[in-house]
């Protein structure tokens, strides 16, 4: 039983680990973005406080960034005309963690925005697809009659695949923040979903028809001297993945503010 349980934290380490070289990778290929570097001290008596200051520290950077992403709720009243290249954003209504895409634009409280790109070969071939999402779910729904209101953002769920069409090899993780505007300190409400099959679907499909994916908080994923895991993943990916998405939205938001300008 030990040893199973070894073996089953050994594997999400493994998964874990996979996924932050990826989303790293993908990101600074993409953005210029400044990683926070995580120094070790000369005291290595002092490590494991250290890493619970730096973990605060993150926290607290990932929070502000919810800030910043929330106040893009505008963006569920304005008609979306104009998107940057390779991105594709869509309204609808929440529904648990899914966001039902509607056709009326009326009444929406999420929005999905996903950014897609190729695996590039050592050629320049394209070997692959590669995709990046991001779902903010609202505490209100925006109409087009009352446009007073403020949504705040209640719930993100963020998505990353890959797909090697040489190798086979298969890349699926999904980050659920179920409290991004409440206390910093809430690894227990952030949920993450990986996939271990390499033949898997990315296609949605419901959690019980799925034997292999693994489903874990947050808060259960190792953080000592020997594994910072969870100061790794908040560091080198989530953070920049939700600065990546903060930009996006910016410039989603600017390109259509002035095709709305233009037109009046």
């Amino acid at each position: 039983m030990s040893q199973d349980r070894h073996s089953f934290k050994s594997l999400l380490g493994f998964v874990l680990i996979a996924y932050l070289f990826l989303v790293s990778f993908c990101l600074l290929a993409e953005e210029k973005i400044d990683s926070m570097i995580l120094h070790e001290p000369k005291d290595e008596t002092q490590y494991g406080s250290n890493i619970r200051r730096a973990e605060q520290t993150l926290n607290q950077t990932i929070s502000k960034l919810y800030l910043e992403i929330s106040s893009y709720s505008n963006l569920l009243n304005l008609k979306i005309k104009s998107l940057p290249h390779r991105t594709l954003v869509k309204k609808g209504t929440a529904k648990g963690e899914d966001c039902i895409i509607s056709t009326t634009e009326k009444d929406v409280d999420c929005i999905s925005i996903e950014q897609f790109d190729f695996i590039e070969g050592s050629f320049g071939e394209a070997k692959g697809t590669k995709s990046k999402l991001i779902v903010l779910f609202f505490d209100q729904k925006a109409s087009a009659d009352n446009k007073d209101l403020s949504p705040k953002l209640k719930k993100v769920k963020s998505r990353i695949y890959s797909h090697n069409y040489y190798s086979q090899d298969k890349t699926w993780m999904e980050v659920v923040d179920n409290d991004p505007l409440g206390n910093p300190d809430h690894d227990d409400k952030i949920i993450i979903r990986s996939e271990s099959n390499p033949y898997f679907s990315s296609t949605p499909v419901k959690t019980e028809e799925v034997g292999n994916r693994e489903s874990y908080s947050l808060k259960s994923i190792e953080n000592t001297k020997s594994h910072p895991i969870r100061n790794h993943f908040k560091r080198e990916a989530y953070s920049k993945h939700l600065q990546l998405f903060e930009k996006l939205l910016a410039r989603i938001l600017n390109f259509n503010l002035k095709t709305e300008n233009n037109k009046n």
